[in-house]
This record gives structure tokens, C-alpha cells and sequence, in this order.
């Protein structure tokens, strides 16, 4: 099922933007902040930071953007999280 939303990240917490599986997905940092994004192979949220990627104010991963190519030590099925210092709306899409 399409899902398009602004999902508001809590600061200093992990907040899941995929409510499924998803094999791509369009994310916009809507906040002011920097904002770290990570792909998992399930619903348990990252245990750090290492291999996200940092998306600056404003910023857009385009849905064209193989998850496979932001994520590659996640090898079937993608939950996308997204983790800020301080509350931000993350805008989201994916199929």
C-alpha cells in the first residue's frame, strides 16, 4: 500500500518512517537539523548509527535510489529509520 506522510522524529530517538518492507522510498528532512537515516532488515530499531547516511536540512534521498546502494549490509527487506538531535518532520513516500 502507497504511503505518503510527514512523520515528526522525536529528538534522540530512533522513529521507523516504513510501516512495511519497502525497496524504495523518497525521505525529505523537513527540520533545521541534521538528521541520520538507517535501513534495517526488521522492525528492531538500529542499535547506533554506524552505516547511516546524514541527510542536512532540506535535504531529499530520491525514491529513483536503490536502497541496496545507501544500505549494502542490509540484504532482504528494508525498515527505514531516522534518528535527530532534536524533534524534526521527516517527509515521506514509498510503495
Amino acid at each position: 500500500m502507497a504511503h505518503l506522510n510527514t512523520i515528526t522524529c522525536f529528538g534522540g530517538e530512533w522513529t521507523e518512517l516504513t510501516n512495511a518492507d519497502v525497496s524504495a522510498i523518497r525521505i525529505q528532512n523537513q527540520g533545521g537539523d541534521l538528521i541520520r537515516v538507517m535501513a534495517t532488515p526488521d522492525t528492531a530499531e538500529p542499535a547506533g548509527s554506524q552505516g547511516s547516511i546524514a541527510l542536512g536540512a532540506g535535504d531529499i534521498v530520491a525514491a529513483s535510489t536503490p536502497l541496496a546502494d545507501l544500505f549494502p549490509s542490509v540484504t532482504a527487506g528494508y525498515r527505514v529509520w531516522a534518528w535527530a538531535v532534536v524533534t524534526v518532520d521527516v517527509s515521506v513516500s514509498h510503495g
